[in-house]
């Protein structure tokens, strides 16, 4: 019988837990994820989390979206969380995450105060206003695609090439409240594979554990972090390289464009008066 013990316990595959498993989404209209959960939850406030391993250089890849019957784009997060719509409107934070390096990212709504909030590595970046419509309320009825955005109203597996995320995410959880900033440190502090999270629990409207075992996932590949990485910089060519896109380039440096781009980008403030042309980006390449 001992035996028998062991070898059938060497016959089974090894248990991984919950929290050390991510989803690795192909760059294709194939892959994703669709959960219709009872939004009611989140009329008053979300938060919203991940760690994400963006793969594709395109400004498209979609993190997630929500579409209700007759609403479009109730909430979306495109280009790892540096791009938010909420009630069909939308709010940016002008800074492109790095590919092929983890980074945690947050983002936090309030309905009462129409305030977006992103994080990025434990650290604010910026406060924004969303102009949405005075008193209205989350659109009840629809669905959630992970790794998609749907191309109309429909709640179905209609999507588009362009907008598929094709990278991986690790710990995305919704809440039913506004993180705060110590929160949100610390849920980065202490790194990919801590269960800091599960100190907030009881404000979780979409847990990790759900994505992962207990919706249908398409075309998505599940992985074990064995060793989740320590190395969470961004660099240097992502962050510049968006000053080269035609919201930014040949513009000059003003204290409008400055707030614009909020304090991330503090070290652009010494080029005030200069156009931002190629001779411009690449001395910033060079020296930050």
């Amino acid at each position: 019988m001992y035996r028998f013990l062991v070898l059938l316990t060497l016959a089974l595959p090894p248990i991984v837990l919950t929290h050390n498993i991510g989803l690795r989404f192909a760059d294709s209209t194939s892959s994703y994820i669709m959960i219709k959960p009872d939004m009611q939850p989140l009329r008053k406030k979300i938060s919203i989390c991940a760690w994400v391993h963006r793969k594709k250089s395109s400004d498209g890849p979609t993190v997630m979206r929500y579409n209700a019957p007759s609403a479009d784009s109730e909430f979306v997060i495109r280009d790892s969380f540096t791009t938010f719509w909420m009630l069909g409107k939308s709010t940016f934070t002008w800074l492109t995450s790095g590919r092929n390096q983890w980074h945690h990212q947050c983002i936090t709504w309030s309905f009462k105060t129409r305030t977006t909030r992103f994080y990025k590595n434990g650290q604010q970046i910026t406060s924004a206003a969303t102009q949405t419509p005075s008193g209205r309320k989350l659109a009840m009825g629809g669905s959630i695609a992970i790794g998609q955005s749907h191309i109309t109203t429909t709640l179905k597996a209609n999507f588009e090439q362009t907008y598929s995320f094709g990278g991986e995410l690790f710990k995305l959880n919704i809440y039913s409240k506004q993180l705060t900033d110590e929160e949100i440190s610390e849920m980065y502090e202490s790194g990919m594979c801590s269960e800091f999270e599960e100190s907030l629990t009881d404000e979780m409207f979409l847990k990790w554990n759900t994505i992962v075992y207990h919706t249908p996932h398409h075309n998505v590949e599940k992985f074990s972090m064995t060793q989740c990485p320590s190395d969470t910089h961004e660099e240097p060519t992502e962050h510049w390289n968006i000053l080269k896109t035609a919201e930014f380039y040949n513009k000059e440096v003003t204290s409008e464009l400055l707030d614009k781009l909020g304090s991330h980008w503090e070290v652009l403030g010494e080029f005030k008066g200069h156009v931002i042309d190629e001779a411009l980006i690449n001395h910033l390449l060079k020296h930050h």
